[in-house]
Protein backbone atom coordinates (compact mmCIF):
# COMPACT_ATOMS: atom_id res chain seq x y z
CA UNK A 1 0.00 0.00 0.00
CA UNK A 2 2.97 2.57 0.90
CA UNK A 3 4.26 1.67 -3.08
CA UNK A 4 1.13 3.03 -4.30
CA UNK A 5 0.88 5.88 -2.01
CA UNK A 6 4.47 6.78 -2.96
CA UNK A 7 3.65 6.72 -7.00
CA UNK A 8 0.22 8.34 -6.42
CA UNK A 9 2.60 11.04 -5.02
CA UNK A 10 5.00 10.87 -8.07
CA UNK A 11 2.95 10.97 -10.30
CA UNK A 12 0.59 14.25 -9.22
CA UNK A 13 3.97 16.12 -8.66
CA UNK A 14 5.08 15.44 -11.58
CA UNK A 15 1.46 16.81 -13.39
CA UNK A 16 2.62 19.74 -10.82
CA UNK A 17 6.11 20.72 -12.52
CA UNK A 18 5.09 20.13 -15.83
CA UNK A 19 1.91 22.38 -15.76
CA UNK A 20 4.48 25.03 -13.69
CA UNK A 21 7.13 24.41 -16.88
CA UNK A 22 4.03 24.43 -19.37
CA UNK A 23 2.34 27.74 -17.88
CA UNK A 24 6.24 29.36 -17.60
CA UNK A 25 6.53 29.56 -21.84
CA UNK A 26 3.40 31.39 -23.57
CA UNK A 27 2.86 32.49 -26.57
CA UNK A 28 2.20 36.16 -27.52
CA UNK A 29 0.47 36.89 -31.10
CA UNK A 30 2.66 39.28 -33.00
CA UNK A 31 1.18 39.98 -36.86
CA UNK A 32 -0.45 37.83 -39.22
CA UNK A 33 -0.40 37.42 -43.35
CA UNK A 34 -3.93 37.14 -45.16
CA UNK A 35 -4.59 36.85 -48.58
CA UNK A 36 -7.08 36.90 -51.41
CA UNK A 37 -7.48 33.10 -52.15
CA UNK A 38 -9.34 32.66 -48.93
CA UNK A 39 -9.88 33.49 -45.49
CA UNK A 40 -6.84 31.34 -44.25
CA UNK A 41 -4.12 33.34 -42.64
CA UNK A 42 -0.53 32.99 -41.72
CA UNK A 43 0.29 33.86 -38.02
CA UNK A 44 3.07 34.66 -36.12
CA UNK A 45 4.23 34.13 -32.13
CA UNK A 46 6.60 34.62 -30.10
CA UNK A 47 7.68 32.53 -27.30
CA UNK A 48 8.04 34.11 -23.80
CA UNK A 49 9.01 32.91 -20.42
CA UNK A 50 7.61 33.57 -17.22
CA UNK A 51 9.94 37.03 -17.35
CA UNK A 52 8.88 38.14 -20.53
CA UNK A 53 11.57 37.16 -22.33
CA UNK A 54 12.28 35.54 -25.51
CA UNK A 55 12.89 31.94 -25.02
CA UNK A 56 15.71 30.10 -27.17
CA UNK A 57 17.58 31.02 -29.93
CA UNK A 58 14.92 30.98 -32.41
CA UNK A 59 11.32 32.18 -30.77
CA UNK A 60 9.64 33.36 -32.99
CA UNK A 61 7.45 31.10 -35.09
CA UNK A 62 4.51 31.15 -38.17
CA UNK A 63 1.37 28.83 -38.05
CA UNK A 64 -1.81 28.12 -40.14
CA UNK A 65 -5.11 30.10 -38.61
CA UNK A 66 -7.82 27.64 -40.85
CA UNK A 67 -10.83 30.20 -40.66
CA UNK A 68 -11.92 27.93 -43.50
CA UNK A 69 -12.05 25.10 -41.44
CA UNK A 70 -13.22 26.77 -38.37
CA UNK A 71 -12.04 29.74 -35.69
CA UNK A 72 -9.67 27.61 -33.55
CA UNK A 73 -7.94 25.13 -36.15
CA UNK A 74 -4.47 25.38 -36.10
CA UNK A 75 -1.46 24.20 -38.62
CA UNK A 76 2.29 23.82 -38.48
CA UNK A 77 3.24 25.10 -42.03
CA UNK A 78 4.29 22.14 -44.48
CA UNK A 79 7.57 22.38 -46.38
CA UNK A 80 6.94 23.64 -50.06
CA UNK A 81 5.58 27.09 -47.88
CA UNK A 82 8.18 27.78 -46.05
CA UNK A 83 10.11 29.86 -48.76
CA UNK A 84 6.76 31.96 -49.37
CA UNK A 85 5.77 32.58 -45.28
CA UNK A 86 8.45 30.96 -43.59
CA UNK A 87 11.38 32.78 -40.98
CA UNK A 88 14.55 33.74 -41.68
CA UNK A 89 16.89 34.78 -39.43
CA UNK A 90 16.57 35.49 -36.04
CA UNK A 91 18.66 37.08 -33.91
CA UNK A 92 17.72 37.53 -29.90
CA UNK A 93 19.42 40.39 -27.55
CA UNK A 94 17.75 40.06 -23.91
CA UNK A 95 14.19 41.53 -25.20
CA UNK A 96 14.50 41.99 -28.58
CA UNK A 97 14.16 39.85 -31.42
CA UNK A 98 15.13 41.07 -35.08
CA UNK A 99 13.96 38.72 -37.53
CA UNK A 100 13.10 38.45 -41.62
CA UNK A 101 10.14 36.66 -43.56
CA UNK A 102 12.06 34.08 -46.16
CA UNK A 103 9.78 36.11 -48.45
CA UNK A 104 11.04 39.22 -47.60
CA UNK A 105 14.70 38.32 -46.50
CA UNK A 106 15.65 42.62 -46.80
CA UNK A 107 12.95 43.94 -44.38
CA UNK A 108 13.73 43.73 -40.73
CA UNK A 109 10.93 42.97 -38.37
CA UNK A 110 11.59 44.04 -34.59
CA UNK A 111 9.84 42.36 -31.67
CA UNK A 112 10.50 44.58 -28.11
CA UNK A 113 9.32 42.34 -25.37
CA UNK A 114 8.94 44.10 -21.60
CA UNK A 115 7.41 43.63 -18.11
CA UNK A 116 5.28 46.45 -17.45
CA UNK A 117 3.19 45.86 -13.91
CA UNK A 118 3.21 42.52 -13.80
CA UNK A 119 2.13 42.69 -17.46
CA UNK A 120 4.28 40.88 -20.78
CA UNK A 121 3.95 43.50 -23.43
CA UNK A 122 5.55 42.75 -26.54
CA UNK A 123 5.64 45.72 -29.50
CA UNK A 124 6.57 44.52 -33.38
CA UNK A 125 8.16 47.20 -35.78
CA UNK A 126 9.27 47.49 -38.88
CA UNK A 127 10.09 50.51 -41.70
CA UNK A 128 6.77 50.85 -43.79
CA UNK A 129 6.67 53.44 -46.34
CA UNK A 130 9.97 54.73 -44.94
CA UNK A 131 7.76 55.03 -41.58
CA UNK A 132 8.54 53.63 -38.06
CA UNK A 133 5.64 51.45 -37.33
CA UNK A 134 4.02 48.84 -35.64
CA UNK A 135 3.05 46.07 -38.27
CA UNK A 136 -0.23 45.09 -37.94
CA UNK A 137 -0.76 42.62 -41.03
CA UNK A 138 0.69 42.08 -44.38
CA UNK A 139 -1.85 41.03 -47.14
CA UNK A 140 -0.91 38.98 -50.13
CA UNK A 141 -3.08 39.45 -53.26
CA UNK A 142 -2.08 36.09 -55.09
CA UNK A 143 -2.92 35.44 -58.67
CA UNK A 144 -2.66 32.72 -60.87
CA UNK A 145 1.44 32.32 -61.36
CA UNK A 146 1.90 33.53 -58.02
CA UNK A 147 1.74 37.13 -56.14
CA UNK A 148 0.63 40.27 -58.13
CA UNK A 149 1.38 42.36 -54.81
CA UNK A 150 1.90 42.60 -51.07
CA UNK A 151 0.54 45.25 -48.80
CA UNK A 152 1.88 46.23 -45.59
CA UNK A 153 -0.64 47.76 -42.82
CA UNK A 154 0.51 49.34 -39.64
CA UNK A 155 0.87 52.47 -37.31
CA UNK A 156 3.41 54.85 -36.98
CA UNK A 157 5.42 54.95 -34.20
CA UNK A 158 5.16 58.45 -33.74
CA UNK A 159 1.73 59.24 -33.92
CA UNK A 160 -0.35 56.32 -34.30
CA UNK A 161 -1.22 57.35 -37.96
CA UNK A 162 -2.37 54.28 -40.51
CA UNK A 163 0.70 53.48 -42.77
CA UNK A 164 0.50 51.14 -45.54
CA UNK A 165 3.18 50.20 -48.16
CA UNK A 166 2.48 48.02 -51.68
CA UNK A 167 4.88 46.05 -52.82
CA UNK A 168 4.63 44.97 -56.32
Amino acid sequence: MQTIDKLCCLAVLFVLLWAGNAAANTRQHLFYISKSENRNQVHYAISLDDRCMPVGNTPVYAYWQMLEKGPNITEWLLDREQGAYGIGRQNVRGGTVSFSLNSLPNRTITISTSMRNGVCTVKTTAYIAGEQAVLDHIHADLWLFGISKITLHGYRVRDNVKVEEVMR
